[in-house]
C-alpha cells in the first residue's frame, strides 16, 4: 500500500470524514500531498511531503487542526512552508512514557482546544477574535524504521541528524508559552528542559497541532 493510501486509510478509520484530497506540484525529486478533513466540529488539514536531496531523503507531515466554523476549505496556495517563530519551551518523553505513545501529545491538546472553544463570551466583538492566542507544538520527527533501512540499504543516510543531547528521548516537543499553559490546565504535567527560540529548533521539526486557545 502507497503512503498517500495508508494516510488516507487512517484518517477514515479515526471516524474523520475526507472533504477534500489533492497533490501540491513539485519538482522531479518531491512529492507532496494532502488532505482535508472533519471530525466532530473540528476541520483538519495533513500535508506530507518528500523529497530527495543528494544522498538523503526527507520525509515530513504538517497536520494543522481548528474548530469548524462553516468557512471555506484551506487553499492549497497557503501550504507553504510554516515556519516556528518566537520561544518555545522543550518537553521530552522517554520511552516508557504514555504521551510518547502514538499521538497522546496531540489527541489531548486538540481535544483541550476544542473544549476551550465553549468558553468563547456569547457577544464576541472582531477586536475579541484579534486578542485570541494560539497554542503551538512543533515535533522533533524520527524517520520511520521502514525508510530508514529503505535509505541504508541504498546508501544513504538521513538528511537531519538528532542533536545528541536529543537522542535518548523516545520524542522531543517545542511548545510556545499558550500551549505549555494549555498542557499545565488541562492537568497534563510536562518536564521542562529549557527553554529556546524559533533559530535554536533543530531541522526536522514539523507543526504537528496549532489551534486558538481560551483560557480557564
Amino acid at each position: 500500500m502507497s503512503l498517500r493510501a495508508s494516510v488516507e486509510q487512517e484518517i477514515l478509520e479515526s471516524g474523520a470524514s475526507i472533504s477534500t484530497r489533492g497533490h501540491i506540484p513539485g519538482s522531479f525529486n518531491s512529492s507532496e500531498f494532502f488532505f482535508e478533513y472533519t471530525e466532530e466540529g473540528t476541520q483538519g488539514r495533513i500535508i506530507i511531503s518528500g523529497n530527495i536531496t543528494g544522498s538523503a531523503y526527507r520525509l515530513r507531515a504538517d497536520i494543522e487542526e481548528r474548530s469548524e466554523g462553516g468557512g471555506p476549505s484551506f487553499p492549497v496556495e497557503a501550504f507553504g512552508r510554516i515556519r516556528p517563530e518566537g520561544d518555545y519551551y522543550v518537553v521530552a518523553f522517554a520511552r516508557e512514557d504514555p504521551l510518547a505513545r502514538g499521538d497522546q501529545l496531540h489527541s489531548i491538546g486538540a481535544a483541550l482546544i476544542k473544549e476551550s472553544s465553549k468558553r468563547i463570551p456569547v457577544s464576541f466583538s472582531n477586536d475579541d477574535a484579534r486578542s485570541i492566542r494560539y497554542a503551538e507544538v512543533w515535533t522533533l520527527s524520527r524517520m520511520p524504521q521502514h525508510i530508514r533501512e529503505l535509505l541504508r540499504q541504498n546508501g544513504m543516510g538521513e538528511r537531519h541528524e538528532i542533536p545528541e543531547e536529543y537522542k535518548d528521548y523516545e520524542r522531543v516537543c517545542f511548545l510556545n508559552d499558550v500551549a505549555l499553559r494549555m498542557y499545565e490546565e488541562g492537568g497534563v504535567v510536562l518536564n521542562v528542559l529549557k527553554k529556546v527560540t524559533d533559530a535554536d529548533m533543530p531541522a526536522g521539526c514539523s507543526r504537528n497541532l496549532r489551534g486558538p486557545y481560551i483560557p480557564k
